[in-house]
Order: C-alpha cells, then sequence, then structure tokens
C-alpha cells in the first residue's frame, strides 16, 4: 500500500491532465451557453450544424470575462503539463534535444494561447494579428510537441532489455530465485519480512 505522500505525488500528474481537459470543456460550453442566452449568438448544437465557432462565443461581455477567466489559467496549467512529461522523458533516460525542445515547443504554444485568449474580442488590426499569430502558435506547436513527446516514448519502450533477479530468503536458506527482464530499471531493494528478507537487483540499459 503507497504511503500518503506517493499517493499526493501520482495523483498531481493525473489533477493536472485533467485540469487541461475539463477547464476549456467548461470554459467553450459555459461561453456558448452565456452568449446564446444573450443572444450574441443562435441557440443551435454547433457539433452538427457549425453555426458558431469558439471565438464567437467569448468575444462579447459577459461571456468573454467567463471564457479568458478559465483558459488564461488554463495556458498556465499547460505549462506544468509538458513540465511535467518533460521530467518524466528524463527519469525513462531520454535527455536529449528532442525531450527540451518538447518542452520548449510546448511553452511557446500557451504563450501563443494566453496571447489569444487576452485580445479576443478586442477591435483593430493590431489585435487580430496578435490573435491569428497566437493561434497558429497554439495549435501548430502543441501538435509539434505532442509529435516529439510520443517520439521518446516510443523510443523508451523500444530500449533494449536488462536483466535482473529477484530472491527471497530466510538466513542461508534459499526460498525462490528467478530472473526476468525489464526496461530501463535500476533499482536495489531489500524488503524484510519478519526473518524472509527479499533481494532484487537489476542491471542498468542507460546511454
Amino acid at each position: 500500500m503507497k504511503s500518503a505522500p506517493e499517493r499526493d505525488l501520482w495523483n498531481f500528474p493525473t489533477m493536472v491532465c485533467m485540469g487541461c481537459t475539463i477547464m476549456p470543456f467548461i470554459a467553450v460550453h459555459g461561453a456558448f451557453f452565456i452568449s446564446a442566452s444573450y443572444e450574441y449568438v443562435n441557440w443551435c448544437n454547433p457539433y452538427w450544424d457549425s453555426c458558431t465557432s469558439i471565438s464567437a462565443t467569448g468575444r462579447r461581455a459577459p461571456a468573454s470575462y467567463w471564457f479568458r477567466g478559465l483558459m488564461l489559467p488554463v495556458s498556465m496549467l499547460m505549462v506544468v503539463y509538458w513540465w511535467l512529461h518533460w521530467t518524466l522523458l528524463g527519469r525513462l533516460g531520454q535527455a536529449g534535444t528532442r525531450r527540451d525542445a518538447m518542452f520548449f515547443f510546448g511553452v511557446l504554444a500557451c504563450i501563443g494561447l494566453a496571447a489569444y485568449v487576452t485580445v479576443l474580442g478586442e477591435i483593430g488590426d493590431l489585435w487580430r494579428a496578435q490573435r491569428r499569430i497566437g493561434a497558429i502558435l497554439f495549435f501548430s506547436l502543441t501538435y509539434l510537441s505532442q509529435l516529439l513527446l510520443a517520439s521518446g516514448l516510443r523510443s523508451t519502450l523500444n530500449a533494449p532489455a536488462c536483466s535482473a533477479s529477484f530472491c527471497c530468503s530466510s538466513g542461508s536458506f534459499s526460498v525462490s530465485c528467478n530472473s526476468t527482464s525489464v526496461h530501463r530499471m535500476t533499482t536495489s531493494k531489500t524488503p524484510s519480512y519478519g526473518n524472509l528478507r527479499c533481494y532484487y537487483n537489476s542491471t542498468s540499459c542507460l546511454p
């Protein structure tokens, strides 16, 4: 059974990923219902009719306040999202240019999202250009970062296996021993169960 700190650490990445998914969903649909209530957009099913867009639902107050108030924190939360994956790839032995590029482009995508959301609904050629640049940065660089992340994880899964052994003994009497193969693990544990001690060792395959 995991201790409380281990459970908290395990739940943190899950909560970040859930926040990056649920908060935009609430922001977009909430802005649509607010805009439709104020007759800024028509009541319809945008999934089927394509009767409106995300930008149209968040352009005018009070829907714009709702949309910005949720999407700006999402842009910051996504920085944490990319940092978590940068850390994960590092722990899996993927320290290199690809890992750093994934994080760099991911952060730039978040900056693009923040730039787009900040001036959504503002009138003027300058603000229109900022929205366009922000949208292009967010969608294109997020896609690129996801490709780099998938490539890093794929390289980890294709890593050569490492030899490992697991033995339990009581005094000088060996209870069970077997050897197996693991991927990219470097551990040495000696849990104790009364007089019974278990030893687990693996050789490293990290470059």
